[in-house]
């Protein structure tokens, strides 16, 4: 009798333990295809489709799967936005992107030191790479981060060869900052923002590759931007935009040249006017000071020496647009002026500038019709240039026409045309000839660049 109890008593633990595992195993079956089906249930919210199939098939009983939905639902709901928790709860969306490009690129230049004639050419294959992820945080604050190839300020180009070694294929932080943005502050400002660290420069500027800003060129800093809509009528905008940035970093303790070196830091304000009276049309006008203490790369294109006593730099810079749609593309006639107005103090201070003509000034003229953006459009743009010869700094103009020395002017030509939403191909062509040749002492070896040519063909994509 005793021993008929226990038989009993151990199946009905068996059974038990039979029934445990069955529904664990359900439940796992029904938690993996709810990962690898994610995005239907993201979209459903509770995975309705897929839990009724499993349900269907017998995989799950009926009060198994009302069970299952509510657990998900209570999930879905727990996170912020439906979307994947990354890390801390406080990030309320992530969006991860990312580019790439090859390019061919062909350099041509030539000296202007008749007595020692001198063309030298390159053909070079390059690549870039760039990925990031912006984050956006709860009570108005947002970051992001992006790595990219070359460690260059101006430049994220590197150079293909070496039998496929990895040399030069590191990435570099290019980008990483902190943002705080608000609407509708205090009924007054329409939109304010701050952000702090590594970032894209907030300001409005033109032309191909950004002329008077390397579209490479990341300010490391603080930058502010206030801005106001329908200002005293419809369609008028205003923008105020302030940015302070390090432009080098010293150990002060080390004296140079007898004199305790100190940290160097550039800015820059700007006001923008943009009165849209139509759909896609109006124009925009943006006045811009920058000032640079230490701006040792302002007359490097001269062959003198440059005296110590005057290294800071102040540009006026005034970009401007007018923008319509005409034939049913948009059309963009823009262009910039600007003026070092420490330029001519800088230019007499070089001992071989001192007759040359060419000293504080530059402007671009251009135009874009259409724009290369989604599947099967396409854009041309025909631009000139001017460049003084100390009217700029190497640090900011864009390093592709004439390597970014002053002293030059030429034309620019731009085309390209999107295979796909993501594929584009785009081929550019710059041609940089000197304002002036008369420059009365050459430096060592008489390399001075009296023409350059630059011709870029590049297929890219996005992701």
């Amino acid at each position: 009798m005793m021993v008929g109890i226990l038989q009993d008593d151990e199946e009905q633990t068996n059974s038990l333990r039979r029934n445990k595992m069955n529904k664990m195993m359900k439940w796992s079956l029904a938690v993996a295809c709810a990962v690898i089906s994610t995005g239907s249930v993201m979209a459903q919210g509770d995975g309705g489709p897929l839990i009724d199939a499993l349900v269907k098939k017998g995989v799950l009983s009926s009060q198994e799967g009302e069970e299952i939905r509510a657990d998900m639902t209570a999930d879905l709901a727990a996170t912020p936005g439906g979307m994947i928790t990354w890390g801390s709860s406080a990030v309320r969306g992530v969006r991860i992107y990312g580019d790439a490009r090859f390019r061919y690129e062909y350099n041509s230049t030539r000296s202007q030191n008749t007595a020692q004639p001198n063309e030298a050419e390159d053909h070079r294959y390059r690549y870039r790479l760039r990925v990031g992820a912006d984050y956006i945080f709860a009570q108005n604050w947002s970051a992001g981060i992006r790595a990219e190839t070359q460690a260059d300020s101006t430049s994220t180009n590197t150079n293909l060869g070496g039998f496929g070694d990895k040399t030069g294929d590191e990435l570099r932080i290019g980008l990483v900052y902190l943002t705080y943005a608000n609407t509708d502050v205090l009924g007054f400002i329409d939109n304010l923002k701050f952000t702090a660290g590594k970032q894209v420069q907030p300001f409005y500027v033109n032309g191909v590759n950004g002329f008077v800003w390397d579209t490479d060129m990341n300010p490391e800093g603080f930058s502010q931007d206030l801005s106001w809509k329908n200002v005293a009528t419809d369609g008028l905008s205003v923008s105020l935009r302030g940015l302070q940035f390090v432009t080098s970093n010293v150990n002060n303790a080390t004296p140079v040249g007898g004199k305790d070196p100190a940290d160097a830091w550039g800015f820059g304000a700007q006001t923008e006017v943009d009165y849209q009276w139509a759909s896609k049309t109006g124009f925009k006008i943006a006045p811009l000071f920058l000032g640079f203490q230490n701006d040792d790369a302002g007359a490097q294109d001269g062959p003198g020496a440059l005296r110590q006593d005057l290294t800071d730099s102040y540009f006026f810079l005034l970009p401007a647009e007018v923008y319509f749609n005409a034939f049913g593309r948009p059309l963009k006639i823009y262009g910039t002026y600007g003026i070092n107005l420490a330029g001519e103090d800088r230019n007499n201070l070089q001992a071989a500038e001192r007759t040359s003509t060419a000293k504080d000034q530059l402007f671009n003229a251009g135009v874009t019709y259409g724009s290369a953006r989604n599947k099967g459009t396409w854009d041309v743009t025909a631009e000139y240039r001017f460049v003084e010869s100390n009217s700029y700094t190497r640090n900011l103009q864009d390093s592709d026409f004439n390597g970014g020395r002053g002293n030059a002017h030429g034309p620019v030509a731009s085309f390209g045309y999107a295979f796909t939403d993501n594929i584009q191909a785009r081929a550019t062509y710059f041609h940089a000839m000197n304002i002036d040749k008369t420059q009365a002492v050459l430096p060592a070896g008489g390399n001075v660049t009296s023409s350059a040519d630059v011709l870029q063909i590049d297929l890219s994509w996005r992701f």
